[in-house]
């Protein structure tokens, strides 16, 4: 272990403090995963970045923030716990984020890249599970999803998935001019606010986007 790992330790225990004394008073604790609680705290942050409030990565573009959204909009909104683990951060068992009290944040690669999120969920019991795909050009409101679970997006159609949003209250999109009701996300990198899952009216590459269903267990 060493002098490096116990620090680690150590720095964990402060970030889980910090994150506990942050944690909205409508977050599940005793009842597992609250994925309105978790919808509620991405409304609430979607449209900025509240890097006073929790470890956000912003670069001026590309999907560097957009998993990183997520894994606090569960973890300070619904309550999801984290799972320190062995504390590899290429090890998807874990999911964690660790504040080293300098000021700098170490986080597990499930914490901030989709492919990683997805396989924590679907490695960790009862963590999540797929539910369905459909394409970026899909016409049908609703995804069979809840608020609080998530959806990760594959731009090029290779099955490489490099967005993330999270499901929200149905309604109209906030940022588009459709009168058109039916699920909806928040997400980062490019912020968005209750907009039509599919994002089809923002995204270029509509066209060759394939869309993945995920929920999330309430026993988390």
């Amino acid at each position: 272990m060493g002098r490096l790992r116990v620090s680690r330790v150590l720095a964990f225990g402060l970030a889980l403090a910090i994150t506990l004394l942050l944690r909205p008073s409508n977050a599940s604790i005793a009842f597992g995963y609250n994925g309105i609680a978790a919808a509620t705290w991405a409304d609430n942050h979607a449209l900025s970045y509240d890097c006073n409030v929790y470890h956000c990565v912003q670069t001026g573009g590309g999907d560097a923030d957009c998993t990183n959204f997520i894994s606090w909009a569960l973890k300070l909104g619904g309550g999801y716990p984290m799972h320190i683990g062995t504390g590899v951060e290429n090890d998807d068992h874990n999911w964690w984020a660790d504040y080293d009290g300098l000021h700098l944040w170490v986080t597990s690669f499930s914490w901030t890249y989709v492919a990683h999120q997805e396989q924590f969920q679907l490695l960790h019991s009862p963590g999540g599970w797929l539910t369905g795909s459909s394409y970026g050009t899909a016409t049908n409101s609703y995804t069979g999803l809840s608020q609080g679970d998530l959806i990760a997006y594959d731009w090029d159609g290779n099955h490489t998935y490099t967005h993330m949003a999270i499901q929200t209250s149905p309604g109209k999109d906030l940022q588009w001019s459709s009168s058109q009701v039916g699920d909806r996300v928040d997400a980062h990198s490019v912020n968005r606010l209750r907009v039509w899952w599919t994002l089809s009216p923002y995204n270029t590459h509509r066209n060759t986007t394939l869309i993945q269903f995920m929920h999330i267990s309430s026993s988390n």
